[in-house]
């Protein structure tokens, strides 16, 4: 599968195994990738790279979602890279919690975390501007990334097309995930890029996802 570009300069690496969508965000000045996926991502993920003329030491930063399995063992092909995660999420793979990680029982990696994320930081990937929206529910510490100027919410396991994100494993809340996704249902979206699924384009696509949401699952 070849890699996709979803719009100028962001890409999806997306597997044919039970891992997460990789967003990879070309900037100026650096490279950055939203979430990482599985072990068994590394070897096409080294591909999709190839593609774009990029090696794994040219992604200088991943930006996680939350601190389940299949978002960050591929962390380990980016050895060069800092791992970012929200300080909730972050204690669980420092004390490398099987049952808040899902840990599996192939080989698995714990990437080390260089910095916690924080509710309304913005992390610069010049001429891209992202925002960390706390959105607890799939996990206390799960996030989203907002760029507001392009309009693109990349909303992890928060919400996806039609659907929303479990809430019945370690530190999940029904009532949490709602109040989160009535929170993003505020933000301007032309882009939803998830952390599994389908991608939806267009402000009234978006807003006709929401209120599906809203009707079927609240």
């Amino acid at each position: 599968m070849p890699v996709i570009e979803l719009t100028q300069n962001v890409f999806l690496f997306k597997t044919s195994d039970l891992s997460c969508n990789a967003f990879l965000i070309k900037g100026k000045e650096k490279n950055v990738l939203i979430d990482s996926g599985t072990i068994t991502s590394m070897k096409p993920h080294t591909e999709f790279l190839k593609e774009l003329n990029l090696r794994a030491d040219d992604i200088s930063l991943i930006l996680h979602t939350h601190g389940h399995y299949d978002h960050f063992q591929a962390d380990k092909l980016y050895e060069k890279a800092k791992f970012f995660l929200s300080e909730f999420d972050s204690k669980h793979l420092e004390q490398e919690n099987p049952e808040f990680t899902r840990r599996t029982k192939e080989p698995f990696f714990y990437p080390k975390i260089n910095s916690y994320l924080k509710e309304n930081q913005v992390i610069e990937v010049n001429p891209f501007s992202l925002k960390v929206i706390s959105t607890p529910g799939h996990t206390k510490g799960s996030i989203c990334f907002y760029e507001e100027n392009k309009k693109m919410l990349f909303s992890g396991y928060t919400l996806f097309f039609h659907t929303i994100g479990r809430t019945d494993l370690q530190s999940g809340s029904f009532s949490e995930i709602k109040n989160s996704i009535q929170k993003l249902s505020e933000l301007e979206i032309e882009f939803l890029f998830p952390g599994h699924g389908k991608v939806i384009q267009g402000l009234k696509e978006n807003q006709e996802n929401f209120k599906f949401v809203k009707a079927n699952f609240f």
